[in-house]
């Protein structure tokens, strides 16, 4: 029989042993009192006695017992129970319990991390799609503005050479004008010597056959 030592047990200590009790086959279908191992020689612990009940019902290892005449102390353990207590017992059910919210825990933590870490990721993303999309409109007006500077270039090198056939061809327009000047009044000035020169020698008759 259990002896239960306030120094030495807890509340999980006694649960062990309740369900190992519980699991024999004397007990099969029966009601056990929580109470008569909670005692010692001297008092009864009532505070453990009730945390034993609640634990076991809050886990669902047992429940009340709704025989007749039955206290409310009365616990009878359920196929949860049974399972656990034939799978290494209360505490190694603890302890894979425990290792495995914190499993859970790992795994919901590394999902957080996940999607954060995604939700970054995205972040980054269109925040490089928005410096791409900003880069290539740089670009494009880059283009434009060197396409039309290179209109205007183009555009004033054309004038530039319009206006220097155009020189060139006032250098020879001028040319021949002055040559066509040269020769007219060449012509004039010989046409009018030749015409005091045959004044002249008219005069010259007239003078003489007056004479």
């Amino acid at each position: 029989m259990f002896k239960y030592n306030p120094g030495v047990h807890d509340e999980d200590d006694i649960i062990e042993y309740i369900l190992n009790e519980l699991i024999k086959p004397e007990w099969a279908g029966g009601c056990l009192q929580v109470p008569d191992f909670c005692r010692t020689p001297d008092s009864y612990d009532r505070f453990m006695e009730q945390t034993v009940r609640q634990k076991m019902y809050n886990y669902q290892v047992a429940q009340r017992c709704t025989g007749f005449n039955q206290p409310e102390t009365a616990i009878i353990i359920t196929t949860k129970g049974i399972k656990v207590a034939r799978n290494g017992g209360w505490k190694a059910y603890l302890n894979t319990e425990a290792e495995r919210k914190k499993a859970e825990k790992k795994q919901l933590e590394d999902r957080e991390l996940a999607i954060k870490e995604r939700e970054r990721f995205e972040a980054e993303r269109d925040k490089l799609e928005k410096q791409k999309i900003t880069l290539e409109i740089e670009q494009l007006n880059y283009e434009r503005q060197n396409r039309e500077l290179n209109e205007k270039v183009n555009h004033l090198t054309t004038v530039n050479l319009k206006l220097q056939n155009a020189e060139i061809v006032g250098k020879w327009i001028y040319g021949f004008l002055g040559i066509l000047v040269t020769m007219c009044t060449s012509v004039i000035l010989e046409s009018k010597f030749q015409t005091i020169s045959s004044l002249t020698k008219v005069l010259a008759r007239i003078w003489s056959s007056t004479d």
